[in-house]
């Protein structure tokens, strides 16, 4: 039934709410690989991005929805998207994996990363590599994930 509703009505794929979503921002959000994968096949714009400029990765990397982030990186790597996908960052400059890594999801952050995605990627210019080369610290964004999922010290 749901695909006969898209058939009669292909703009609603891609019509925004009131936050800028569209259906499948909205089914990221929420974690619905099954929605995300109908939507997706029904055409809808998977470089989409919300009023914040959150796109389906940042917004499944933030609510550590990792199964989803997986589906939507092999639908991007076989329509060949995966760099222009992952490299996407919001109005606040964030990357999906400075969302993933902030939240703590480590498995998000190892999804990825082994994806192909640039540890040290940010929207900072070479401020990530400038700063690690000049304190040569090599705290990335992956290891401040790894560090908000361990156990706090007393």
């Amino acid at each position: 039934m749901a695909l006969s509703l898209v058939a009669g009505c292909p703009w609603v794929l891609n019509e925004q709410d009131s936050r800028g979503r569209t259906p499948l921002l909205a089914a990221c959000y929420a974690g619905r690989s099954d929605c995300a994968q109908l939507l997706i096949e029904s055409g809808s714009n998977i470089f989409a991005c919300d009023k914040d400029g959150n796109g389906v990765l940042h917004l499944a990397a933030i609510n550590g929805h990792t199964q989803l982030l997986q589906l939507l990186l092999l639908k991007a790597e076989a329509q060949a998207i995966t760099p222009q996908l992952t490299a996407a960052v919001n109005l606040s400059g964030f990357s999906p994996l400075h969302y993933a890594a902030f939240a703590g999801n480590a498995a998000c952050v190892r999804a990825l990363l082994a994806a192909g995605v640039d540890a040290l990627q940010g929207s900072w210019g070479e401020y990530d590599r400038s700063a690690c080369q000049e304190t040569q610290c090599l705290l990335t964004h992956a290891h401040c994930s790894l560090l908000r999922a361990s156990p706090r010290m007393p």
